[in-house]
């Protein structure tokens, strides 16, 4: 009696069936890990590059507060800085955030419009 469930070429160039129940649920399995494991590689590099950031941008790697929710606390307003000096359009030249950061520290008028409280 012939076999006369579907095949698949292999790496090889041999014939494969597939089909089986066994066959089938490794394959799916496969699949699925495959999946999770790019969405995982995907997240952590978001992860990475905002931490990268952080670090190169504010020193967060040097940061020594440790008491109760301050370093939460810091962390946000951190990253509301971030987005903002991000977000910042009134300088047109080409500056990295730490460069940014530091003319708004040095220039109250520029530090009031990247908070967009100035009146112009």
């Amino acid at each position: 009696m012939q076999d006369h469930r579907p095949y698949r070429l292999t790496a090889q160039g041999r014939r494969q069936r597939v089909g089986t129940g066994a066959a089938l649920l490794h394959q799916l399995a496969r699949l699925i890990a495959e999946q999770r494991a790019v969405a995982a590689r995907a997240h952590w590099g978001v992860e990475n590059q905002l931490h990268w950031i952080l670090d190169v941008s504010f020193g967060e790697d040097g940061n020594t507060i440790r008491k109760d929710n301050a370093p939460q606390n810091l962390w946000r307003l951190k990253k509301i800085v971030l987005n903002m000096v991000r977000l910042d359009t009134t300088n047109k030249t080409k500056a990295s955030l730490r460069l940014k950061r530091k003319a708004a520290a040095w220039d109250d008028d520029l530090r009031m419009n990247m908070l967009r409280l100035s009146k112009r």
